[in-house]
């Protein structure tokens, strides 16, 4: 049994239990991985009462079975108790997995209660467990996720391109076509570029027919259609 006196000498986090969730604790623990301890504080539940306030994060902590002492060398030298979390309110709160054994001093009667402080103890030695240690099953789930994301996001950027390599000739096969000075005279039938037909603008009157060749204008398969059209 820890006395008053080691207490200080202990490597146990000091932590108010009852502003948490079981199951926020164990990272606030020194250590531990199925089992944490803690010495934390105990407020009344009634100022002029000595029964002390259970509530605790979304729930409330409740005493099960009888208290049991501990012994040593033919003394009792604490008391010990079991609880168990239930989250919700009470009368309606939902029974969970996570027990916490309470050890106080058995010669400690706690404070007087007066000056409106609701203080019970300074502090009491408290061991926390989940009885399915669902918790560490969480954690290796939890360290298997973040092994398993940290190992796709390095194999993503090993197959990822440099932006170095990347080519940015989207047509590389335009630069091996010829040019059209270097591909020689039109075939016959072929249209001539824009700037290579003659201008006749400067023409007056109807002089500008002049300029025109009759054959273009032929219209193919039928070699009479200017012969055969109406005078006016």
């Amino acid at each position: 049994m820890v006395t008053a006196a080691a207490a200080t000498q202990r490597r146990d986090a000091e932590v108010d239990l009852y502003r948490f969730d079981p199951w926020e604790l164990p990272e606030r623990a020194l250590f531990g991985r199925r089992e944490w301890y803690f010495f934390t504080p105990r407020d009344r539940k009634y100022p002029n009462g000595s029964r002390p306030n259970r509530a605790a994060g979304t729930g409330y902590w409740k005493a099960t079975g009888a208290d049991k002492p501990v012994q040593h060398g033919g003394r009792t030298l604490g008391i010990k108790k079991a609880l168990v979390f239930y989250h919700g309110k009470p009368s309606r709160g939902i029974k969970t997995e996570w027990i916490m054994h309470e050890y106080r001093l058995a010669d400690a009667g706690g404070k007087k209660p007066g000056n409106g402080s609701l203080r019970l103890d300074d502090w009491v030695l408290c061991r926390l467990y989940n009885k399915k240690n669902e918790w560490e099953k969480m954690q290796q789930q939890k360290e298997k996720a973040m092994e398993s994301e940290a190992s796709l996001s390095h194999s993503h950027s090993d197959t990822r391109t440099p932006e170095s390599e990347i080519d940015d000739d989207t047509f590389p096969g335009l630069g091996s076509l010829p040019e059209f000075d270097d591909m020689g005279p039109a075939p016959a039938g072929a249209v001539l570029p824009k700037e290579e037909v003659q201008d006749f603008g400067n023409l007056g009157g109807d002089d500008w027919l002049a300029g025109i060749n009759l054959d273009y204008l032929q219209v193919p398969g039928d070699a009479d259609f200017f012969n055969n059209m109406p005078l006016f």
